[in-house]
């Protein structure tokens, strides 16, 4: 090799390692992109749920039960797997999407009664899009609507119930706002 190819090669070399020392330092003084979710590190805590006390049984497309939107809102947390989601609430719930995020939810129907989430008069209208029966609410079928959203592949993002406030309007409640 020719000996101006071999101090260009050295020249070049040195500078690639003092500018990735210079890159490397400038690091530390660079504020990060990335800011971290309550999700992220070992802030997650990993004790599994213990099942609600409830007298739950599945009949028609709802959970026939006597938990309560408190009793939901003190055993959830951010990032419960499927298999914690099923274990709160049990296994009927139904696949929808999030209209704005795109995210697959799961919807579950809580009635003192057999219910049915009502079909769509719409054929436009698409019901996996996730929505609250703002009619069976109002009527006293159904005593409220949760939906889980999924973040990620089994971890749950944000939790919300839909029910009626004292007015007898529909509400949403994000049961994870004060956890």
């Amino acid at each position: 090799m020719n000996r101006k190819i071999k101090v260009l090669l050295l020249i070049i070399g040195t500078l690639m390692v003092l500018t990735g020392s210079f890159i490397y330092q400038q690091q530390a003084s660079i504020q990060s992109l990335f800011s971290p979710t309550t999700a992220d590190g070992p802030q997650i805590d990993t004790t599994p749920p213990k099942p609600l006390e409830t007298q739950a049984l599945e009949l028609g497309s709802a959970t026939i039960s006597n938990l309560t939107i408190e009793q939901i809102k003190k055993n959830v947390k951010l990032a419960m797997t499927e298999g914690e989601v099923e274990a709160l609430f049990g296994k009927r719930h139904y696949i929808v999407e999030d209209a704005t995020s795109g995210r697959q939810m799961w919807r579950y129907d809580f009635a003192d009664q057999p219910y049915q989430y009502p079909a769509s008069s719409d054929q436009n209208e698409d019901i996996t899009i996730a929505r609250p029966d703002e009619a069976g609410l109002q009527s006293g079928a159904l005593n409220f609507h949760l939906f889980v959203e999924w973040e990620q592949p089994n971890r749950s993002g944000k939790i919300l119930a839909y029910s009626l406030n004292e007015k007898g309007t529909v509400i949403d409640q994000d049961l994870l706002a004060s956890n």
